[in-house]
């Protein structure tokens, strides 16, 4: 590994953030997410997909290595949530029955958490477009000041 990588690496293990992977049904997220945790360069936490129970199994064996594997329909982090998106998009029309049904998605429970401080990072898009990785992304955590 070039000096310039392992910087990179050193840096992003000293800062110790935690970063939220809502796209557990792709194997190419759980290599990385298996990755990042054996080399401690993040912490990851990993969401896994309520529409895809079957994907289940692989993500829970993860916690053997230390990463953390939530369910978006836990309650509290449910209605986490729920009251995140209502509180950025009601004034748009989200109504409380359309803001339970994307409570429970991966992708809009993985940037609630950035949104409240629990995550500094959502990496998806390997299985979610591009469209709607930025959809959420904007409706929870929002563009930069400036």
């Amino acid at each position: 590994m070039s000096g310039f990588l392992a910087g990179v690496r050193e840096r992003a293990s000293a800062l110790g953030f935690r970063l939220a992977f809502p796209e557990s049904a792709d194997e190419r997220t759980l290599e990385a997410v298996r990755a990042l945790a054996r080399d401690r360069i993040a912490r990851p936490i990993l969401l896994v997909d309520p529409a895809r129970p079957d994907t289940h199994g692989a993500a829970r064996a993860l916690e053997a290595a230390g990463v953390e594997v939530r369910d978006p329909r836990e309650e509290a982090l449910r209605t986490a949530t729920l009251t995140d998106l209502l509180a950025a998009r009601a004034h748009k029309g989200l109504t409380r029955e359309k803001a339970l049904e994307l409570a429970v998605l991966p992708i809009y429970c993985a940037d609630a958490m950035v949104r409240r401080g629990e995550a500094q990072g959502c990496v998806a898009g390997a299985a979610h477009t591009t469209a709607d990785v930025l959809r959420a992304a904007l409706w929870l955590v929002g563009p930069a000041p400036g």
